[in-house]
């Protein structure tokens, strides 16, 4: 039935219509031919691509206008690590393993990570959750594991005395194991996570973890307690003022310019927003202007009355 067969394969189970539909390794058994010696097999379908994130020099991150302001309210543990994170040697025995932002959406989370790596002069890296997870049994953890790797490789041939990998939504890769209907990959991705939590000052060159989130209530508590713990707040009055003042220009880009009182006025009517609702805000008065060559009080009360049905409706 077969020419010259250099091995015969007999299936140990039922396979599905393709390999790769089984999201599983399939076990076998081989049969050498002219022997009756049987051997097990294990193949697993093609890795999904998979390139790692992204290197970006510091000098090259761009931060909002506003993050200088924002980062100005950061608790003191952030400044100080800015600070003892470039005494020779590294005092590692004082820093932290690194932290998670948490807080509503839109408060600056992840601008607060890019203007750590910018103030620290560290390589940044951003892991997209979409990539790196897979519906391949264990692709998830090596995935992982070589976003670090990379990360290791870039830092021998780079200046950068250390990186900060960036994990936003790291309650997606880093859930609680102690939650109902967890799964054996879950507890594998969360394990090699904290060993490279764990293990970061055994290199010359650290990496840095920092996560974000919404929901550090599903945050694994072995990795709480090993970063440090960031409250990203919905900003006060004279931040939101702070704010809108160094954001106005980019809008108008120089046609025209927002006067203090309406600026004020923004400030004064946006309590419970993020930064993200007064950048758009912004957006929308710059689009009226533009369409109307006027902006008046009424104009921009009409604006922020829309963006509260939008968010509480």
């Amino acid at each position: 039935m077969f020419s010259s067969p250099k091995v015969m394969l007999l299936l140990s189970v039922v396979l599905p219509v393709s390999l790769c539909a089984s999201q599983k390794p399939v076990h076998m058994h081989a049969i050498q031919p002219n022997s009756s010696q049987i051997m097990p097999i294990t193949l697993w379908p093609d890795d999904e691509e998979f390139y790692g994130p992204e290197k970006i020099q510091p000098w090259d991150i761009e931060l909002r206008a506003d993050v200088n302001e924002i980062f100005k309210s950061a608790p003191q543990e952030l400044f100080n690590f800015t600070e003892l994170i470039k005494l020779h040697p590294m005092p590692t025995h004082l820093l932290p393993k690194g932290f998670i932002f948490y807080g509503p959406p839109g408060t600056g989370k992840t601008e607060f990570a890019k203007a750590l790596a910018v103030k620290s002069n560290f390589l940044f890296y951003s892991l997209n959750i979409a990539e790196i997870g897979s519906k391949y049994v264990n692709q998830t953890a090596r995935n992982l594991k070589q976003s670090f790797d990379k990360i290791r490789q870039d830092l021998i041939w780079d200046d950068a005395q250390a990186a900060i990998l960036f994990i936003d939504e790291i309650d997606c890769i880093a859930r609680s194991r102690s939650k109902e209907h967890q799964s054996a990959e879950d507890y594998k991705t969360v394990s090699l996570l904290l060993q490279e939590i764990e293990g970061i000052y055994d290199y010359e060159k650290p990496i840095i973890v920092v996560g974000a989130t919404n929901k550090p209530d599903q945050v694994d508590e072995a990795i709480k307690s090993r970063l440090s713990m960031i409250h990203v707040g919905l900003p006060s009055k004279e931040a939101r003022l702070r704010a809108v003042i160094q954001l106005m220009p980019q809008f108008f880009k120089g046609n025209w310019q927002m006067s203090r009182q309406q600026l004020d006025y923004i400030a004064e009517n946006t309590d419970e927003m993020s930064y993200r609702d007064l950048l758009d805000i912004l957006k929308q008065c710059a689009i009226f202007w533009y369409l109307n060559r006027s902006l008046k009080l009424n104009h921009i009360q009409e604006i922020i009355t829309r963006k509260y049905n939008s968010i509480y409706t």
